[in-house]
C-alpha cells in the first residue's frame, strides 16, 4: 500500500512537470511576436496598472510572463516592471523590445520583493494595482476575475491564492499549521500574492510605503506586510473562487528567490516577523 500511494505520488509530480515544460515551450513559441500588453479604454472606473518586479537571476525568464499577461482577456491601462537601481548593465531585448507594447521599465531602490508595490503605490496612488510575480505563467483570465470580483466588492483587497490563520488559545498557530489553500472567506483569510492580488486605491494603511519599518521588522516576507496593512486600514479582503493555484504554471525553480520560501516556511520567518508585526503594531487582526 505505501510503495502505491507513492508511486502515484510520483506519477503526479511527473505529470506537472511535464505540463509546466509543455506549457513553458508553448509561450516561448508564442512570445516570437510580441503583442500589445495594455489597452487605453478603462473596464472600470479607473486606471488599472499591473505591477511586478524581478532581478538578476529571473531576467531572462521574465518575457515569458508578460507573453503570459498580453494574452489576458482584459488588458490593462499599464504594464509596469519595476528593476533594482544599477543591477543592471544592459537588459535582454525579450524584455526592451516590449517598451514598444506598452511595457514600462522603471528603476527605484533595491526594497526586494516590495519593488513588486510600493513604487507603484508611490507612483499611481489613484490607480488600482495589481500585482503579479516573475515566476508564474498567468491563465487567460487572471486579470479578468480579479476585476470582475472588484466591480461587486471595489472597496476591498482581492486574490487568487489564500490560507486561513488558524488560532490555538486565542494566539496565532505558527504558518506550517495554517489552512492552506482555502476557498473560505472570513476574517482571518491570508492571501499569498503569487496568484495576482488587486489593491483599489486607498485600500492599504499609511505605513505601507514606510520602508524604514518594512525593511527592519518584516524584511522579507511581503505578503505579511500587506496583510497587516490591510487590517489596520480596516478593508475587506476577498478570496475570489476563482481558480485553484494548479491552473497557475510555476516556472522550473520559480520557488527559491533568493531562497525565500526555504527562509519564511522552512526556517519559520514568516513566524518571526508576524511576531515582530504584533509587537509593533499590537494584536488587532
Amino acid at each position: 500500500m505505501f510503495f502505491r500511494k507513492r508511486k502515484k505520488k510520483d506519477i503526479e509530480r511527473i505529470r506537472i512537470l511535464v505540463e509546466r515544460e509543455v506549457a513553458k515551450r508553448q509561450y516561448q513559441v508564442d512570445a516570437r511576436e510580441a503583442k500589445r500588453l495594455t489597452q487605453e479604454s478603462r473596464v472600470v472606473d479607473k486606471e488599472i496598472v499591473v505591477s511586478l518586479t524581478t532581478y538578476s537571476k529571473r531576467i531572462h525568464d521574465v518575457y515569458l510572463v508578460l507573453e503570459s499577461i498580453s494574452q489576458q482577456t482584459v488588458l490593462p491601462n499599464r504594464v509596469v516592471l519595476w528593476l533594482a537601481e544599477g543591477e543592471f548593465d544592459a537588459l535582454p531585448i525579450s524584455i526592451t523590445e516590449r517598451t514598444n507594447f506598452g511595457l514600462e521599465i522603471r528603476f527605484c531602490e533595491d526594497i526586494k520583493s516590495y519593488k513588486k508595490i510600493v513604487p507603484s503605490l508611490l507612483d499611481f496612488p489613484d490607480s488600482i494595482i495589481i500585482t503579479l510575480d516573475d515566476d508564474i505563467l498567468y491563465p487567460r483570465d487572471t486579470i479578468e476575475i480579479l476585476v470582475n470580483k472588484h466591480k461587486e466588492h471595489p472597496g476591498a483587497i482581492i486574490g487568487q491564492r489564500a490560507h486561513e490563520i488558524t488560532y490555538r488559545k486565542g494566539k496565532i498557530r505558527p504558518y506550517k499549521e495554517w489552512k492552506k489553500e482555502t476557498k473560505d472567506n472570513n476574517g482571518n483569510i491570508f492571501l499569498t500574492g503569487g496568484a495576482g492580488a488587486l489593491y483599489p486605491p486607498n485600500s492599504l494603511y499609511e505605513d505601507v510605503i514606510k520602508k524604514e519599518i518594512f525593511t527592519e521588522i518584516c524584511p522579507y516576507a511581503d505578503d505579511v506586510w500587506m496583510f497587516f496593512m490591510a487590517k489596520l486600514n480596516k478593508t475587506e479582503i476577498i478570496n475570489v473562487q476563482g481558480r485553484g493555484f494548479k491552473d497557475f504554471v510555476e516556472l522550473p525553480n520559480a520557488s527559491s528567490e533568493g531562497g525565500l520560501n526555504k527562509l519564511n516556511v522552512d526556517r519559520s520567518y514568516n513566524d518571526k516577523q508576524i511576531a515582530n508585526m504584533i509587537k509593533y503594531y499590537g494584536n488587532n487582526i
